[in-house]
């Protein structure tokens, strides 16, 4: 499981797919880790969207939440 908290005055700025892109690299390169996955509040849009930026895919949104993965392989293709 990954998270991202931002202070209220770096919302919106365009901040969270770039440090998510960043967490990603050390994921995958330095941790060799199989897959990034986050389980998100629907009601919290502008994250939904950064991961989905970062690359992250929706496997599944069930009462509320969506579940966000993104897997070695597919990080590996977007390099």
């Amino acid at each position: 499981q990954v998270g991202i908290i931002l202070k209220k005055e770096f919302r919106g700025k365009g901040y969270c797919a770039p440090a998510l892109e960043l967490l990603a690299q050390r994921a995958f390169s330095t941790y060799e880790l199989p897959a990034l996955s986050v389980t998100l509040s629907t009601a919290f849009s502008a994250a939904v969207k950064g991961f989905l930026r970062a690359g992250f895919r929706r496997v599944r949104r069930s009462g509320g939440t969506c579940d966000l993965v993104l897997t070695r392989e597919e990080w590996l293709k977007r390099q």
